[in-house]
C-alpha cells in the first residue's frame, strides 16, 4: 500500500506539474499576443508622431504664407493710399489752374464787354 501511495503521489504531483506547466504555457501566449499587440501600438504612436510632425509642418507654413499675403496686402493698400493722396493732390492743381485759367479769360471777356459798353455809348450820344 505504500506503493500505491507513492505512486499516487506521484500521479498528482505529475498531474499538478502538467497543470502547471499549461497554466505556463497559457501566460507564454498571452504574453506573446501582449507583445504583439504592444509593437502593434507602439508603431502606431510611431506613426501619430509623424502625422503630427507633418502637419506641424504644413500649419507653419501655411502660417508663413498667411502672413506674407498680409504684408503684400498691406503695401497694395498703403501704396493704394499713396496714389489716393497723389490724385487728390492732382487734383487740386487741376482745379487751381482751370479757376486761373477762367480768371484770366475773364479778365479780357470783361475787359472786351467794357470797350463795347463805351463803343455803343458813344454811338448813342
Amino acid at each position: 500500500t505504500e506503493n500505491l501511495e507513492l505512486h499516487d503521489e506521484l500521479q498528482q504531483a505529475r498531474s499538478d506539474c502538467i497543470s502547471e506547466l499549461q497554466a505556463r504555457c497559457e501566460e507564454s501566449e498571452r504574453c506573446s499576443e501582449l507583445e504583439s499587440q504592444l509593437a502593434d501600438v507602439r508603431q502606431q504612436v510611431s506613426t501619430a508622431k509623424a502625422e503630427a510632425q507633418e502637419a506641424r509642418a504644413a500649419a507653419k507654413r501655411h502660417a508663413e504664407e498667411h502672413a506674407r499675403e498680409a504684408t503684400e496686402v498691406a503695401s497694395l493698400q498703403l501704396s493704394l493710399a499713396h496714389a489716393a493722396d497723389e490724385a487728390a493732390r492732382a487734383s487740386a492743381s487741376l482745379a487751381e489752374v482751370k479757376a486761373q485759367k477762367n480768371q484770366e479769360l475773364a479778365v479780357p471777356s470783361f475787359a472786351a464787354a467794357r470797350a463795347v459798353e463805351m463803343a455803343l455809348g458813344r454811338r448813342e450820344e
